[in-house]
């Protein structure tokens, strides 16, 4: 890199239009930790917990996908309604499921190593790094406020998904019992 990032005139070169925050030496830590606490914890923990999620519902589709062939989704009452009401909305579940575990961009807040990759030689590699870190204090919020917006999207994601799960077993175990007592 063409500076030291933790030197206090380490953006003095720089003559861009953007306003620069100078950040003390506690800042800058903080903004490296928050930037590792997000990815490590919060976007890893969102995706092991889709992964158990996933394995749930498969369960919840098995158990609907045989209503189906054998069970109240046969007959013409409430219990098909029910049943296809569930499987409509744990196919939803799945879909955000899915879309929460999906590898993130570079460009949208993943992993930069993979952005990397596309340099054609170790000095067009070393040219982008320096590019991307030459204000470093905006290079490290920028990286902490992108990883922050993937951790809130997979979180989000995964309580839509948790919510439509909930929302179809229940619909369906309701209708099941009413096709039972009509």
């Amino acid at each position: 890199m063409n500076h030291d990032p933790t030197a206090s005139d380490a953006h003095a070169g720089d003559d861009s239009a953007a306003q620069h925050v100078p950040l003390s030496p506690f800042l800058r830590d903080r903004l490296d930790a928050a930037t590792t606490a997000a990815r490590a914890e919060l976007i890893s923990a969102s995706e092991r917990r889709a992964g158990l999620l996933l394995s749930w519902a498969g369960v919840a589709y098995g158990v609907v996908v045989t209503l189906i062939l054998t069970g109240p989704a046969r007959f013409p009452g409430p219990g098909r309604f029910g049943v296809i009401a569930a499987l409509i909305l744990l196919s939803m579940a799945v879909l955000l499921i899915l879309i929460t575990i999906r590898p993130v961009s570079a460009e949208r807040g993943g992993s930069k190593i993979l952005s990397y990759a596309k340099a054609p030689t170790p000095e067009a590699l070393i040219e982008q790094m320096n590019a991307e870190t030459k204000d470093y204090e905006l290079f490290l919020a920028a990286t902490a406020l992108e990883i922050a917006r993937v951790a809130r999207a997979k979180n989000r994601n995964l309580q839509w998904a948790v919510d439509l799960i909930v929302t179809g077993i229940t619909i369906m175990t309701v209708m099941v019992f009413l096709e039972h007592l009509i």
